[in-house]
């Protein structure tokens, strides 16, 4: 029955579309089915079936489909069953109530629904129950919308889910295969004319829209071009507008299949599907447009550790809706990081939901633009603009030369070789520092390289915003911005300016009429801008409105001359690599001992680039980085370190108190929360566990610890039952980490049935793989297992470290941690302190292949974490650079310090040392 009434196909009569507006071929109504005697019934039977699994005898509804479903189960069950109807929003008279019915909330409730899908509406079911504070045993729902992840996230939380068909399946929706969106629709061709051989493909791509355009048959495509062309991954053709570079269509297709491939076919049928469009943005004559095609190498099945985005675009194509096909390309605007690339690739471009299973293409990507139009350098595999490291040396020599003549009155003579120089220079920045403070800045363009260095140089030295800040004879740091070839970006609106712009990559410019303002590159790094901060921090700088603006962007190389050698810098940052492990680990626990106060609680919140900290925040955190301390006294035989970590645990110690049974550490600046307190025990357990038992709040620490563990295997504050409102991944880990070192200090009896949390968080991991999960749990279960575990500890263990190993990046070693919107950051540190126990566990179990591997990731995280690293070759500026050396950026593209990055660093090198000895 839901086969054939509950499946509406679109049609032009009744277009169906999606959430974001496109047209979809079918939708699930279970209305036509459910509304009438046959079908409700039917339904209850099922459910009922169903139901019997379950303890709980409330049924509850959530949302205008679900009612007439409970309301039958209740009728069909003959007494059994009651029902509860969950308002949206509460009644606003009479009883005023969310929840309608007699409902009893100490009895458990099952929800009940016709579909689920993301799980949405489910979620807000239990967060409105659990609000008035019924326990949710599960849920059942007649069909499973596959790989939305609702099933997943709501088994997870460790609640019984049932669903009785499946859409695919038993419904029997036929799953399309992928069917390229410019090739649904091929032209008629021309049986008379043929395009021409020899063209390039933009060319090819300008004939076809000529005919599109003048309403002329297509010709048959040409049998070959200019050169060879690697068309065996796809094409994709582009058309602009000449004036303003305005893209007005981009039509084409992926292809994946061996032999399927036919590059002229392919290009035509694209720039066919591309002209088409054309009429729907407004009349344009040829003249006025330009093409661009876009040629993909083979695309070739890869790993996320091989994401490379200075060098591959990407496509992903589903498992189980194989037309649901998605791709990113390389070097282009918008991003700068692999995360970034993968993450629009799979959701904004192929729309795959959270869980569902897809595979990973990688190609190279080249352009063919028509010849004498100038073209947008971003998007192919040849897009990064390069300068010669030799050419950078003399370019600095030349800026060093003219302050060191600076006063002199002597003319300088041109340099012939570096005015001759052909490196596509448009502009020079020239940024004075002197003492970590900026004393000077200009840009010049238009001319030679020679010509821009003297006067970038000149100008920057006369700078008279900074005058008052030059010291006379002082030799400042140089740090020369090459601006190279960007992107015009007209007359757009600032927020469309901002989703241009690759931060910390591109320098911006705007035109507040003849005059242009300009904002480098670096200035997003060291100032923590977002795209947006940026863009309104240049539009205040120019006084100029951003309506009425024109925009550019300038892709940025930058150096640092120190009077002496050139270091190139990425994202503003020289990001040195080459330090030995104990030597980063003593310049990380110098910074965090550093930001300490003579009661040894250290700064929240550093920015370097500013010297300015804030000691408000979160307590966790700091508890910390006194563990990360200690440690670190403990590897590098340093008492002060040790000695100053026991100072901040004896402030930390004055603060607990115990308010009506429970535990509260009461710092003026700092939030307390449960985590602060479980790593409080977790110290106190490990390093000294008299001081615990001590304590007047050492039984209720303990005793809070032992009540967040269920015996459903869940670990969490709230009442047994309750799910939603708590963080599910990185608490619990805390926490068994805690109780394993409060069992070898003998301060916690068994009665914890370890093999069912075990369990529970391993399903959730499995459904999840929530990156939460893999640090803490790995330190978790190898402290477990060390203290006396199975064989199941280590298994659990190496499951979530070879997972994380698979997504670490190749390229530089960085974890492909989620978390951070903007590239890989200072999660790979975290990552790096549960690999280390990884490494032990696998030496205790005689592994020597997973031993081997997991030491291989980390050597290689470390090396990313490295440069994270403020280091000496960055403070040149940083206006306190002992307060700044050996601080943690929180991404590559950030300067701000929060006093976690560095310590999740500390820890895992202090264990690696640690292991070593």
């Amino acid at each position: 029955m839901l086969r054939d009434r509950a499946i509406v196909k679109d049609c032009p009569e009744h277009p169906l579309r999606g959430p974001g507006g496109r047209r979809i071929p079918w939708v699930y109504y279970y209305w036509a089915a459910g509304l009438d005697f046959e079908g409700l019934a039917l339904s209850a039977r099922c459910l009922l079936d169903e139901l019997r699994t379950f303890s709980a005898t409330q049924l509850a509804a959530y949302g205008l489909t679900s009612v007439p479903i409970v309301s039958a189960c209740v009728l069909a069950g003959k007494g059994r069953y009651s029902g509860l109807a969950i308002r949206k929003v509460r009644e606003a008279h009479g009883t005023a109530r969310q929840i309608e019915g007699n409902g009893d909330p100490r009895l458990p409730v099952v929800v009940l629904d016709d579909c689920i899908g993301s799980g949405g509406s489910l979620y807000r079911a239990i967060k409105l129950l659990e609000a008035e504070g019924f326990r949710v045993e599960g849920a059942i729902c007649l069909v499973n919308l596959p790989w939305k992840g609702g099933v997943e996230w709501a088994e997870a939380l460790g609640l019984k889910v049932r669903t009785l068909f499946d859409v695919w399946k038993d419904l029997e929706q036929p799953i399309a295969a992928y069917e390229p969106q410019a090739g649904r629709e091929p032209p008629e061709w021309c049986s008379s004319t043929k395009l021409p051989d020899g063209l390039s493909p933009a060319a090819i791509a300008r004939l076809v829209a000529e005919a599109v355009l003048l309403g002329r048959p297509v010709p048959r495509p040409p049998a070959s071009f200019d050169r060879d062309h690697d068309g065996r991954g796809g094409v994709f053709v582009s058309i602009r507008k000449k004036r303003g570079d305005r893209r007005l269509a981009r039509e084409g297709f992926f292809r994946f299949e061996a032999g399927e491939q036919d590059l002229p076919r392919d290009l035509v049928c694209a720039a066919y599907a591309a002209a088409r469009t054309l009429p729907q943005q407004g009349p344009f004559p040829l003249e006025e447009l330009k093409f661009g095609v876009s040629l993909l190498t083979e695309q070739v099945p890869s790993r996320v550790a091989d994401l490379d985005f200075s060098r591959y675009g990407i496509a992903v194509r589903s498992k189980v809706q194989p037309w649901k096909v998605g791709g990113a390309l390389p070097n282009t605007q918008f991003f700068t990081s692999e995360i970034e690339q993968l993450r629009h690739a799979c959701s904004t471009n192929a729309r795959l939901g959270r869980h569902e299973p897809h595979e990973i293409f990688l190609h190279s990507v080249a352009k063919s633009i028509e010849p004498g139009e100038e073209w947008p350098p971003f998007g192919s595999s040849a897009a990064v603009s390069s300068v010669p490291a030799a050419f950078a040396e003399r370019l600095a020599a030349r800026c060093r030369l003219v302050v060191e003549r600076s006063g002199a009155g002597e003319p300088l003579g041109a340099d012939e070789a570096l005015a001759a120089s052909e490196v596509g220079l448009r502009g020079l920045g020239v940024t004075l520092y002197g003492d970590g403070r900026l004393v000077g800045c200009w840009l010049a363009f238009g001319g030679n390289p020679d010509e821009l260095a003297i006067r970038a140089t000149g100008l920057a030295l006369a700078d008279p915003r900074h005058a008052d800040k030059r010291r006379p004879g002082a030799k400042p740091a140089l740090l020369l911005s090459l601006l190279m070839e960007g992107e015009w970006i007209g007359r757009q609106s600032k927020e469309h300016v901002a989703k241009r712009l690759r931060l910390g990559r591109d320098t911006l410019a705007v035109a507040n009429g003849n005059d242009w303002t300009v904002m480098l590159a670096q200035n997003a790094s060291h100032w923590d801008w977002t795209s947006s901060d940026m863009v309104d921090s240049l539009i205040a700088k120019a006084g100029t409105s951003s309506e009425a603006s024109r925009w550019r962007t300038y892709d940025t190389h930058c150096f640092l001359e120190r009077g002496g050698g050139v270091l190139p810098l990425t994202f503003g940052y020289a990001g040195d690599s080459g330090r030995s492990v104990e030597a980063t680990a003593r310049m990380v626990a110098e910074y965090i001992a550093g930001q300490c106060d003579a009661d040894g609680i250290p700064a929240y919140y550093y920015w370097p680039t500013r010297d300015r900290s804030r000691r408000s925040g979160t307590l966790g955190r700091v508890v910390l980085a006194l563990v990360a301390l200690a440690r670190a006294g403990q590897s590098l035989a340093e008492p002060a370190f040790t000695d100053l970590a026991e100072r901040g645990r004896a402030t930390l110690l004055d603060s607990l108190v115990v308010e009506g049974n429970e535990p509260r550490l009461r710092h003026p600046d700092l939030q307390d929360s449960l985590g602060a307190r479980l790593l409080l025990i977790d110290w106190l357990a490990l390093d000294d566990h008299r001081a615990l038992s001590r304590h007047k709040a050492g039984a209720a620490l303990v005793r809070e610890l032992l009540s967040s563990f269920h015996e459903d295997g869940a670990v969490t504050p709230l009442k047994a039952g309750m799910r939603l409102g708590v963080d599910h991944d990185l608490l619990p880990g805390v926490a068994l980490l805690a109780l394993a070192h409060l069992r070898s200090a003998g301060l916690a009896e068994g009665g914890i049935d370890l093999a069912a949390t075990r369990a529970w968080y391993r399903r959730r991991f499995r459904l999840t793989r929530s990156w939460g999960l893999v640090w803490w749990h790995l330190q978790a279960w190898s402290a477990l297992h060390a203290a006396g575990g199975d064989r199941q500890d280590v298994d659990f263990i190496f499951e979530l470290a070879d997972w994380a190993v698979s997504q670490q990046l190749g390229k530089n070693g960085a974890f492909l941690v989620d978390y951070a919107g903007d590239g890989p950051g200072f999660h790979t540190g975290c990552v790096l302190e549960g690999l280390a126990d990884a490494v032990g566990a696998a030496r205790r179990v005689n592994d020597g292949r997973r031993q081997r591997t997991y030491q291989a990731a980390w050597a290689a995280g470390r090396r990313f974490m490295d440069t994270l690293v403020i280091g000496q070759d960055d403070l040149y500026c940083m206006p306190a650079p002992e307060r700044a050396l050996g601080a943690v950026r929180e991404s590559s593209t950030k300067s701000r310090v929060r006093i976690d990055y560095p310590a999740h660093f500390l820890c895992a090198l202090a264990k690696h040392l640690a292991a070593a000895d």
